[in-house]
């Protein structure tokens, strides 16, 4: 999954710089009034996750999250942007090499920087870098049709979940009038089990508004 989402960002970059530098020259003007335009949207991801030990051995599971974006412009003479917003995600699938399946709902505020290249009137490639405060909101732990909280004190620190996060991620994005599609991957600074952190790439569409 690492492999095709590096392929996917370089060719989106590749696609995206070649439409640009083909269309810069008849089209300055028009560029400097999109690149200066903010934008607010709704975004869709798919996430396929895992969780990395530090002493060996990763979960690989599966997570979807939907979403509000909005960016702000940080300079009057250059597209500089920061977007922020907020996501609902779920996390879950089964635990190799046991009967477990787990389950996390969570809530997600990224906070990027980033530099938008506009072609056109309403197309940009908007390659980014930032962070993401994570909330763990709901967790389960369930086998045999029981379940178990995931922050429960009595499972210990080598299976309970912690309910905050800190992490980073890159990524780019690019729009197509008000169609959007972006991949991105991060890793969490801060353990969601004691020795474990969360590897999230993701692909997401969506629409500005």
């Amino acid at each position: 999954m690492k492999f095709l989402l590096v392929v996917c960002l370089l060719g989106m970059a590749s696609t995206m710089s070649a439409q640009f530098v083909s269309t810069s020259s008849s089209s300055s003007s028009m560029n400097s009034n999109s690149d200066a335009a903010a934008w607010s949207g709704l975004r869709i991801s798919y996430h396929p996750v895992s969780i990395n030990a530090d002493g060996g051995g990763d979960i690989s599971l599966n997570g979807a999250s939907v979403g509000y974006v909005r960016s702000f412009g940080v300079s009057a003479s250059a597209p500089l942007f920061i977007e922020t917003g907020a996501s609902a995600s779920w996390i879950g699938g089964e635990i190799e090499d046991s009967d477990l399946k787990l389950n996390v709902f969570s809530i997600n505020v990224p906070v990027n920087f980033g530099y938008k290249f506009s072609f056109g009137d309403n197309n940009g490639i908007y390659p980014y870098a930032g962070l993401t405060l994570r909330g763990n909101i709901v967790g389960k732990y369930k086998a045999d049709g029981e379940s178990v909280s995931a922050f429960d004190d009595d499972l210990g620190d080598g299976w309970k979940l912690k309910r905050f996060q800190i992490g980073w991620q890159i990524g780019v994005g690019a729009n197509f009038n008000t169609f959007y599609v972006g991949a991105s991957y991060g890793t969490d600074f801060s353990d969601i089990i004691e020795d474990c952190k969360v590897a999230m790439p993701s692909i997401s569409i969506g629409f500005n508004m």
